[in-house]
């Protein structure tokens, strides 16, 4: 309760509020926050998910790419083994 002379007068006014009045905002943001946090927790599940995912596309686009060079390694070396046999007969 808040009490305030009135000027001029031997006057008080009284004023009272609800506490909930004051408290409903911060519940209300201890929620959202509460919420967030929850969020939070699941995003280091989502997030090794994720990495997971990406380490497996990378080996896989790694190995495609790597059978590929060894392939064309391969035959650079029978062209050329080709080559010095006829050079020699």
């Amino acid at each position: 309760m808040l009490c305030a002379p009135v000027h001029g007068t031997p006057y008080y006014v009284a004023a009272t509020t609800y506490l909930d009045e004051f408290t409903k905002p911060v519940k209300e943001m201890e929620a959202k926050a509460n919420q967030s946090l929850k969020h939070a927790e699941h995003s280091p599940g989502i997030l090794v998910v994720t990495l997971l995912l990406i380490g497996i596309i990378v080996a896989l686009y790694g190995t495609r790419l790597t059978s590929r060079i060894k392939r064309l390694t391969s035959v650079a070396e029978q062209i050329s083994v080709a080559r010095w046999m006829r050079k020699s007969l």
